[in-house]
């Protein structure tokens, strides 16, 4: 393996400052957003990874920003677009995320084939990436492309490349390694697994909650207010249907809460991925319950047995 096949694919990503990122993210009310993974897509699909960004993620998510921040406010599309911001943002994070650890899982294990540890240590972080998300990808991004320079500088001097990279990698990962083995003897990788999935449905709980509240809750809002002459008095009949609605989206959560432990201990991976796709298909309710219909959706909403590819 030559120098070319570490740097040639992250040389189309450029370095950009972490804190110039979260000025613009700011500046711009969240604008940027989009224009980070539309101006990266091309770098990043270029990466060692069978996985890649599309466009359409990225230009519905400027539709959504422009809606929601354009339409007058407490409007329906002005809401429905609100509240998919959110999920939609959160999953092309995610997506970078798997397209850089596909990367970096390929080269580190091309090069330190047994070294398992390292290669989970230098990963990009799941909850680093839930809550950062593009200022803590774009730390990535910069931590992979100055390796890269790490190894092309070794490269000219006459080093072995296997041998710089190798170097390069174990002392980049020592401190990273050492953190890894701390956490491990306080908590065991599945258990940190499932803690992970567990915390993250549990973060998108008041997602299911105000969406509830608010295709449901409608007849009780109106109750709690009073009748006017322009509104009609609520009949018991629409609080008992609003409330029977609430309940049965806190239902559906509870259930998914319990199938996230079954799944865990049936050994299935990336669990913490799924309350983040359950969130999305409930912004966009009607459209995941026609999608339902199509089994290959229906499988994609569950984490897939072991030993599946």
């Amino acid at each position: 393996m030559g120098i070319s096949d570490w740097i040639d694919p992250d040389q189309q990503l450029k370095r950009s400052s972490v804190v110039a990122v979260v000025l613009l993210s700011f500046v711009t009310l969240g604008f940027y957003y989009p224009i980070w993974f539309l101006r990266r897509r091309r770098g990043l699909n270029s990466l060692d990874s069978r996985r890649k960004l599309g466009i359409l993620g990225p230009v519905i998510l400027l539709a959504l920003h422009a809606i929601y921040l354009v339409l007058p406010q407490h409007s329906t599309p002005e809401k429905i677009a609100g509240l998919a911001v959110l999920p939609t943002f959160l999953v092309l994070a995610f997506r970078v995320r798997f397209i850089l650890a596909d990367h970096l899982t390929s080269k580190t294990g091309a090069v330190l084939p047994v070294s398992l540890s390292f290669q989970t240590a230098s990963n990009p972080s799941n909850l680093l990436t839930f809550f950062l998300t593009i200022w803590y990808l774009q730390y990535k991004i910069n931590q992979l492309i100055d390796e890269s320079r790490a190894w092309t500088h070794a490269g000219t001097v006459g080093e072995d490349p296997e041998t710089a990279a190798a170097t390069s990698i174990t002392h980049a990962g020592n401190a990273s390694s050492r953190t890894l083995a701390m956490e491990s003897s306080e908590l065991r990788p599945g258990r940190l697994a499932l803690s992970e999935a567990v915390a993250v449905h549990a973060l998108m709980l008041p997602w299911w909650v105000l969406i509830a509240a608010v295709f449901a809750m409608a007849p009780v809002a109106r109750f709690l207010a009073g009748s006017t002459a322009q509104t009609p008095p609520v009949t018991a009949l629409e609080i008992a249907v609003g409330f029977a609605i609430f309940g049965v989206v806190v239902g559906i959560w509870i259930w998914l809460l319990t199938r996230i432990v079954v799944w865990w201990r049936q050994g299935r991976r990336r669990l913490w991925l799924y309350p983040l796709m359950w969130a999305l298909a409930l912004a966009f309710t009607f459209l995941a319950m026609l999608a339902l219909l199509l089994p290959s959706f229906r499988r994609s909403l569950t984490p897939r047995p072991v030993g599946e590819s």
